[in-house]
Order: structure tokens, then C-alpha cells, then sequence
């Protein structure tokens, strides 16, 4: 059921608008403008009324999608009825910090503070927090720990991030975004070194960056052999650098600056490269194509300005982060 929506209007002669909600008026009252507005309900009908005339209702029950426009003495109003937040969110105030600091998981009906003890109530149900050792099990569901930072020194400045390090008793995963690229560093990746989580930034799978190491040109198909259908022989107008291609590199032809995948290369001779066609397709005479490597294994980090970390930790025990640091260095390219 839908409990907000939001309004859009636009005044035409300056009208007061009287919402009113289950035949109670005076509810809700605002003087239509330009600026759109969001008001809480319940799943309700609401009558609308212009200088005490009803202009029109709308009901807000299964919370409906859809525009409606109500014209009534030179009055227009656009009312939009949108999808609420169906994730709602508790967050707690510090005082000593004055602000608002942390979000939770849980989302009571109702929460009180008795004897210096936490209580809330769920669907009914009394529950008293911070009793067993089971960390971020609220209500019987399961949740992770996310803290999320940003890395901005010398903002002006474009870099190459390097690596991770995290001063916790856990690893931890990150999903890692700059305003240039995005990266993975899974649980997997961290090595505990000193009581340091340390990982290198590598980039996601299966993406593919023309000025990356991993990525070469080959050169421009002169002909292809297919000698059984998922195997395409195909020999090039040149020589290729061998030592820049290897077994399991992923083949690719460039058409108008778009790159289309072939296959993964099986084998390869001074002018040919056999591929495995089964989830690609054969390329054509004057293609010219390139060898992609495995993204991840080149792990020179992440160029941006900013590089923003998600950090998340699904660890049912007690975990401390201290501090989280990365090595990064102007980039020049």
C-alpha cells in the first residue's frame, strides 16, 4: 500500500487547496505553486477541494501509478502518484557529534530505552537488543555491515589508486567507483599482513579499456578456415607478436570503433590464431581484430579523481575497523 505521494502543481490564480482525507477536512492545506511537494498518507481517498468547491478525489489504495489533471476555475493541478520506499531506514543521532551517523538494518514498529537496555517492538513482538553474540541478526533475518568512504585528496587532481588497506580484525569486500572506472576487491583478494587486510585494486571482470596493457592489436584478417563449426583458423595479412597473445586471451574485431567478441584463442602460429567460436562468431576478410587478457590479472588499480569504497562485511561475529588507507599517485595519461 502506498503511503506518500507526490504532487506537482502550478497556480493560475493564486488558490488555496484543501486536501481532505476520509470526509475529515483540513488535514492537509497548501497554496498551489510551482514547487512540488511530497505528503505522507495512508492508502486513502482524498478530496480536493479549491476555495471550498470539490474539484475532484483521487484514491491512493495499492498505491496506483499515474497522472491526473483536475482544471477547475482557471486552477491546473498535476497530481503524480509515484512508488514509495519500500526499504525503509532507522538511523540513530549522536550527540556527541550532533548529526546523524548510522543507519540500520531493523525497522521497528516502535523502540524505547528502559534501564539502560534497548527494546523494540515488531509485528507484536518484544525484542531486547544486544543480547546474544550473533552480530546484525535483527528479527530473525540475517544483514551485512557497510560503511561507505570517499578518497578525494588533491580533488583537481587525476590518480591511479593502487591498492587497499584495511586496519580490521576481518577482510572485508569492496566495490570500489571512480568518476573514470569501477573495480571488485572480494573477500578473496585480501591478505592479512601485520594485522593489515592489504589487496590490490583490480578491474571488474570482462571489462575491456583500449589503452590497457591487457589489450593489443592483432592485425587484419586476410582469410578464415573453419575446419569443424566452433573452430575458426584464422590467418592474418602480417606476422603477429606472438609474445603479446596467449592461450585463453579472448578475441575481438573492431567495427566502427565498437568491438564485437569472437571467441577465446585456442592456439596461435607466427600468422594465425585458431579461436573456439561456440559463444562468438567468425570474423571477416579486413577485420582487424585485438586480443583482450583476463582484466583482473592486471591489477594496476583505478584512475580517477575520487575513488569511492563500499566496504561490506557479512561476518556474524564481532568485527573492528580501525582505518582504511590506499597508495595513490598522479596520473599522467
Amino acid at each position: 500500500m502506498c503511503d506518500c505521494i507526490k504532487i506537482t502543481y502550478v497556480d493560475l490564480n493564486n488558490t488555496e487547496v484543501t486536501l481532505e482525507v476520509n470526509n475529515v477536512s483540513n488535514q492537509f492545506s497548501f497554496t498551489v505553486s510551482s514547487t512540488p511537494i511530497v505528503i505522507l498518507i495512508q492508502g486513502v481517498v482524498w478530496a480536493l477541494r479549491a476555495n471550498n468547491v470539490q474539484i475532484g478525489e483521487i484514491s491512493t489504495a495499492n498505491c496506483p501509478l499515474g497522472q491526473f489533471d483536475l482544471i477547475q476555475n482557471g486552477l491546473f493541478l498535476s497530481f503524480i502518484v509515484e512508488e514509495c520506499d519500500e526499504n525503509p531506514r532507522t538511523v540513530t543521532f549522536s550527540n556527541t557529534s550532533q548529526g546523524w551517523n548510522s543507519f540500520w538494518s531493523f525497522d521497528p514498529d516502535w523502540m524505547t530505552e528502559l534501564n539502560n537496555v534497548f527494546y523494540t517492538m515488531k509485528d507484536g513482538d518484544l525484542w531486547r537488543h544486544n543480547t546474544n553474540s550473533t552480530r546484525n541478526n535483527f528479527y530473525g533475518v540475517q544483514y551485512s555491515s557497510r560503511i561507505k568512504t570517499i578518497f578525494n585528496a588533491s580533488p583537481l587532481d587525476n590518480k591511479v589508486f593502487k591498492n587497499l588497506s584495511i586496519n580490521s580484525n576481518d577482510a572485508w569486500a569492496a566495490s570500489i567507483e571512480t568518476n573514470l572506472q569501477t573495480a571488485d576487491t572480494p573477500y578473496t583478494y585480501f591478505i592479512e599482513k601485520e594485522g593489515f587486510w592489504f589487496a590490490y585494486i583490480r578491474r571488474q571482470d570482462n571489462t575491456i579499456s583500449v589503452k590497457s596493457l591487457s589489450t593489443q592489436g592483432v592485425g587484419e584478417v586476410l582469410s578464415v578456415y573453419l575446419p569443424v563449426p566452433t573452430i575458426a583458423v584464422i590467418t592474418f595479412q602480417t606476422n603477429i607478436d606472438k609474445s603479446s597473445i596467449s592461450a585463453g586471451d579472448k578475441l575481438y574485431k573492431n567495427s566502427s570503433g565498437s568491438l564485437f567478441f569472437l571467441g577465446d584463442i585456442v592456439s596461435y602460429t607466427e600468422n594465425t590464431i585458431s579461436i573456439n567460436i561456440t559463444f562468438g562468431s567468425s570474423p571477416s576478410p579486413g577485420d582487424f581484430l585485438i586480443a583482450v587478457k583476463n582484466s583482473q590479472v592486471e591489477s594496476y588499480g583505478v584512475r580517477g579523481a575520487y575513488m569511492s569504497v563500499d566496504l561490506e562485511n557479512d561476518s556474524t561475529d564481532e568485527v573492528e575497523l580501525f582505518s582504511l588507507s590506499s597508495t595513490a599517485f598522479k596520473s599522467f595519461q
